[in-house]
């Protein structure tokens, strides 16, 4: 299942992420699933919940601010995540680059929107030319069986 939370990050809080953690060296994994300027961030994790609290509930075995762009080719093939649970949050709003396929859904980058999935599903992202920031976690349990009807949109 595809889970969709528009705005689950206010502007300010993007920006303090950004702020905060893209200064820090990256490192680039190149492969061919994963392609992406990262910057692993399990050892601040305290500070990153303190600016998103709603991310505490949760054990994570990765946590990492991501970055692609036109110097780092995306992998064109889907795949599927190791872990059980996974999610993103853009940081940055994209038009028509930089976009999440998962199966037969297309995403368009927007600040501040999380897209949960399940580590079985089967997903991609678009090549960008433009910097394509989000901060990325992958979980042993769905930390988002949370409330957050109001804003909830569930897919497929």
């Amino acid at each position: 299942m595809i889970k969709i939370i528009p705005n689950f990050l206010s502007n300010n809080q993007v920006q303090e992420i950004l702020n905060r953690f893209s200064d820090i060296p990256s490192r680039d994994i190149i492969d061919n699933t994963y392609n992406f300027s990262g910057i692993n961030l399990l050892p601040f994790k305290e500070e990153v919940f303190k600016i998103i609290p709603k991310l505490r509930n949760s054990t994570y075995s990765v946590l990492r601010l991501q970055r692609i762009n036109k110097d780092i080719p995306v992998a064109e093939s889907f795949h599927v995540d190791e872990f059980p649970f996974s999610f993103v949050i853009f940081l940055n709003t994209l038009q028509k680059e930089g976009l999440l396929q998962i199966e037969n859904t297309t995403i368009s980058p927007r600040k501040g929107t999380l897209v949960t999935i399940d580590g079985k599903t089967l997903h991609k992202v678009s090549q960008s030319y433009k910097d394509r920031w989000t901060l990325v976690g992958f979980l042993s349990q769905d930390l988002f069986q949370l409330s957050y009807s109001s804003n909830n949109k569930s897919i497929l």
